[in-house]
Order: C-alpha cells, then sequence, then structure tokens
C-alpha cells in the first residue's frame, strides 16, 4: 500500500504537544475524525514519544447533521457535508503502519446524539484522566454535545483545540461568532467554566486552556 502522511494543522500539533508536557500521560477526545489527518498524527506520535496515551474517536462517518436551528453557518457545512466513510480512515491508518486493533486507540462510529452517552461517559471517568480534547465539528450543535460530554473529565490545565473557532472564508460577513466559537461562548458561561487562551494563528485555529471548572 502507498505510504500516507498525516497533516494536521500546526497548531493542533503544538496544542497536543503542550498538553503532553503539562498534563500527560493521558487520554486524547477528538470529536470529528473525518480523513483521519489529526487522528493519524497524535496515534504516530503515540507509538513515538508520547507513551501511555489513550487515544479515542469519535465521528458519524455520514457527514455532519442539522445545525442548531436559527445558528448561522456556510453553505458548505450544511446537512451531510464533509462525509467521509470509516474505509477511508482505515485505509490511512493502515498506510502509516498503525494497527486499528491497538488498545491505545479507539473510534466510536456514529452522531453524537446517539454515541455520547452517560454509560460510555462514566466508562470514560474511570480510564485515563483527560490529557487533550481536539474539537473539528465545525457547527455549534455537534460541539455544544461535545462539551457537554466532556464536562465531567475536565481539569484545570486542560488543553481544548478548536479547528474552526471563526471560519476562515466567511469572518467579516455575519460569521464572527457561529459554530464552535458561539457555542464555547454559550456552554462556558451556562457552566460556569472559564478558560484562556493558549495559542491562535491566522487561520484562526486556537487552543484554550482551561482555568476553572
Amino acid at each position: 500500500m502507498e505510504k500516507w502522511e498525516p497533516n494536521p494543522t500546526g497548531m493542533l500539533q503544538t496544542s497536543f504537544k503542550k498538553a503532553y508536557e503539562t498534563m500527560g500521560p493521558g487520554m486524547c477526545l477528538e470529536f470529528g475524525v473525518g480523513m483521519g489527518h489529526s487522528y493519524c498524527w497524535q496515534a504516530k506520535q503515540m507509538a513515538a514519544w508520547a507513551s501511555g496515551c489513550f487515544l479515542l474517536g469519535f465521528d458519524s462517518f455520514q457527514g455532519l447533521p442539522e445545525e442548531t436551528e436559527g445558528v448561522w453557518a456556510p453553505e458548505r457545512h450544511g446537512k451531510g457535508h464533509f462525509s467521509y466513510p470509516l474505509e477511508i480512515l482505515e485505509s490511512h491508518m493502515e498506510a502509516c503502519g498503525l494497527d486499528i486493533e491497538d488498545p491505545a486507540y479507539g473510534l466510536v462510529e456514529g452522531f453524537y446524539a446517539d454515541t455520547l452517552t452517560e454509560q460510555l461517559q462514566t466508562q470514560l471517568l474511570h480510564m485515563h484522566p483527560l490529557m487533550f480534547v481536539n474539537i473539528d465539528v465545525d457547527i455549534h450543535k455537534s460541539t455544544m454535545q461535545a462539551l457537554d460530554f466532556i464536562k465531567p473529565m475536565m481539569r484545570v490545565g486542560l488543553p481544548i483545540y478548536f479547528d474552526d473557532w471563526l471560519d476562515p472564508i466567511d469572518v467579516g460577513k455575519g460569521a464572527e461568532k457561529w459554530g464552535e466559537h458561539l457555542a464555547w461562548e454559550q456552554w462556558s458561561e451556562a457552566n460556569g467554566v472559564k478558560a484562556e487562551l493558549g495559542d491562535t494563528n491566522n487561520l484562526n485555529q486556537r487552543y484554550l486552556v482551561v482555568t476553572e471548572v
């Protein structure tokens, strides 16, 4: 099989390394796996130097669900967009030399309304401490679901990476607060969670560091 190299953003790489240095080793949760660029990259780091970690990815592999009613989103973030079958990820893992049966990482397939259950939440609470969260779900609805799910696992110092904080194409055209940005603002206020900016870039990707839970 032809070799495939994952190509996650530099901001994700920075925040993952920061997480391991300050909070690791521990559990890494990725919401929005897609073709597996960030998932496979993290798995490769775990094999190379970030030992003792557990990586769990969540994705419907059927594209986006419908957005929260009344929340703005660009057309390319409509229902069903960014649909990448699980087989693509599996082929990329194989091309990276990753064993999908390795107990150091796993996948939860399905829409979050069905998969982010209290039972799974309780199970994860009794596993490794949460070290890193990657939220790459684009839309408000899925971000709110992910944040609700990780709330009991949050701890001070936890880095949370947001891949789509501000839309890089439509920013300034009514998109200043949308999907992930709007969800964090609403959710953190409602739940009394505070965080400070770790770093950001010109694509408006960023990671926040939890300061109060």
